[in-house]
């Protein structure tokens, strides 16, 4: 089955579950799934009950999209991602990513647990990072991918210094 078919699976059993057309979306990372609590939830869909998506692994990643409202924003969150590390393969890590484009999601913040990578840097600082996002697909990607009981890869990502720039 193509990556198109499995996507295509994937839309129609959602769409079976709630008609939500979110307009942004938010991963939210390590220490953040709590966020969607203070969303005004329509519906929540495990990744597990959706075919043909992977399930996280990883403690603490819950594995589910939850769409609902930010103030009369409408949005798609994912409670929880897959990693590479885990043993997915890329198509895999980003099938949910992608699934939020079919959605209709036009906006996506990515979030992750970053935070106290220098001295001053404590839990809950935030960062704005550069590098994080590889173009070529190597870098930590070209490492061989295992169960999530192996010790994660190094990202390769430095602190651009300072707490994230608000507005």
């Amino acid at each position: 089955m193509s990556e198109m078919e499995k996507l295509e699976g994937a839309l129609r059993f959602i769409r079976g579950k709630t008609g939500f057309r979110p307009k942004a979306a938010v991963i939210l990372g390590s220490g953040l799934g709590g966020y969607a609590g203070q969303m005004k939830i329509e519906c929540e869909i495990p990744y597990g009950e959706i075919p043909g998506f992977p399930v996280s692994t990883v403690k603490g990643h819950d594995g589910r999209f939850i769409f609902g409202y930010v103030g009369e924003t409408p949005v798609a969150a994912m409670k929880g991602r897959v990693h590479y590390y885990e043993g997915y393969n890329m198509e895999e890590v980003v099938r949910p990513v992608r699934m939020l484009g079919m959605l209709g999601a036009e906006r996506l913040l990515v979030t992750n647990a970053a935070g106290g990578t220098t001295k001053d840097g404590g839990m809950k600082s935030g960062r704005r990072l550069r590098g994080a996002v590889s173009r070529s697909g190597k870098g930590s990607t070209s490492r061989r991918p295992g169960p999530a009981t192996r010790p994660r890869p190094k990202s390769g990502c430095s602190a651009a210094g300072g707490p994230t720039p608000s507005g």
